[in-house]
């Protein structure tokens, strides 16, 4: 999907979003995830938690990028509606990605035990629709 500029600079700046999944009997589950933009697909690396569980189940998802102020005429915020087209383990693929998410957030491995292949996965997501509030 072809992001208009503006939402596409939105989404790349943004340090956390809300990434919400529902298992097959449709519970949902949202949790703040960090985002990254790459070669023009979105991206969330993560655990084999629950929020992969949910999605190996049911591989739609939401995805809510927002911008806070208290001057509520200011707010803005972009919700991105799609479907992980990937869970990425490992391999040739994994490398690139996981050196994006470390120029975008370096707090990732000093503080959050990093992005690394056999304890964390990485989420490919098709952009099918885009809500934007900007």
């Amino acid at each position: 999907m072809e992001l208009e500029p503006k939402v596409r600079d939105f989404i790349d700046y943004a340090r956390v979003c809300r990434l919400g999944t529902a298992d097959l009997q449709g519970q949902p589950h949202v949790v703040p995830v960090c985002p990254i933009l790459f070669d023009g697909k979105l991206y969330v690396a993560s655990e084999d938690n629950r929020k992969v569980r949910n999605i190996r189940e049911n591989p739609k998802v939401a995805l809510a990028f927002d911008d806070y102020v208290e001057d509520w005429s200011s707010l803005r915020g972009v919700i991105v509606f799609g479907s992980v087209s990937r869970v990425i383990e490992g391999g040739k693929e994994f490398q690139p990605l996981q050196a994006a998410f470390y120029s975008k957030f370096p707090q990732y491995e000093p503080q959050a035990g990093g992005v690394n292949e056999g304890d964390t996965v990485i989420l490919e997501i098709e952009m099918e629709r885009i809500s934007s509030g900007l």
